[in-house]
């Protein structure tokens, strides 16, 4: 989750989701944290459910995405994964050991890991285009 928090995270861009986290925690507590969490995970797998029309994966199967599909991945959808993979990085990091380790979604994340880095780089290439395309 370490690498994966390095490549998604901007701590200058993104200090107002780290606040907007931080407080949602303040708030509800680890329920609330995992239920973000869990909410962005599905976030991200409804995109992989889309692009490979396999409307049944499991948690511990390897999701069916090769390179060239996930450069692919339809621009309307780049910002929205992208997002919620911070917000998964985010409430992972706030959970509490116990937390992390009643989840069942931890065995698909660590599976998928490698294609959620790839998912990652594209949606960060993406996100710098568009910022050079709108800097005068």
């Amino acid at each position: 989750m370490a690498r994966l928090k390095a490549k998604t995270l901007n701590f200058y861009s993104d200090t107002p989701l780290f606040l907007q986290i931080r407080e949602r925690f303040k708030a509800g507590g680890q329920p609330i944290i995992v239920r973000h969490f869990l909410e962005s995970h599905q976030n991200v797998k409804r995109v992989v459910v889309d692009v490979t029309k396999r409307p049944h994966l499991g948690t511990t199967e390897k999701w069916p995405l090769s390179q060239a599909m996930i450069e692919k991945l339809p621009t309307h959808q780049l910002t929205p994964i992208h997002n919620a993979i911070k917000v998964m990085v985010l409430c992972f990091d706030i959970m509490s050991r116990e937390t992390r380790d009643s989840i069942e979604t931890d065995v698909e994340i660590v599976t998928n890991g490698e294609i959620l880095m790839a998912m990652i780089d594209v949606c960060v290439a993406h996100r710098k285009k568009m910022m050079r395309s709108v800097t005068p």
